[in-house]
């Protein structure tokens, strides 16, 4: 559905703000020892942050989607970009369910992949916000 320019700026804006929220709990949860939990929201924060720019750029809702890849493509950013955020696609489901990596997934992430991750979701997050800026 198209969008009127304050709207889309809007709605833009939201989906940012609670993708830097989402940062904010993966770095608490990392401070907490929740490793699964901190890669989840990183992975969410990237997702949020992509959805935002998809609204800035194309000024229609975002695909209901999780696979990030396919955003980054839909976006039309370049293969590096489409390959950094990738690194994080697969972790919105093995962060979660059990049978997503053999085992439990608040058992199978450790410290390193949690600063690893937010550290990938903090950088991607800041390059989007300022496609999202330049394109007001």
């Amino acid at each position: 559905m198209q969008m009127g320019v304050m709207q889309m700026q809007q709605s833009s804006q939201s989906w940012l703000k609670q993708a830097k929220a989402d940062l904010e709990t993966a770095r608490v949860d990392m401070e907490a020892k929740r490793h699964y939990a901190s890669v989840f929201f990183s992975q969410q924060a990237v997702e949020k942050s992509l959805k935002a720019a998809y609204i800035s750029l194309k000024h229609k809702d975002p695909p209901k989607t999780h696979d990030l890849d396919r955003l980054a493509e839909m976006i039309g950013k370049d293969q590096d970009f489409q390959r950094s955020v990738g690194i994080l696609n697969e972790e919105e489901s093995t962060t979660r369910y059990p049978d997503a990596t053999g085992g439990i997934p608040a058992e199978q992430f450790t410290q390193e992949d949690a600063e690893r991750y937010l550290k990938k979701a903090s950088d991607i997050v800041s390059q989007v916000e300022e496609w999202v800026l330049d394109n007001k």
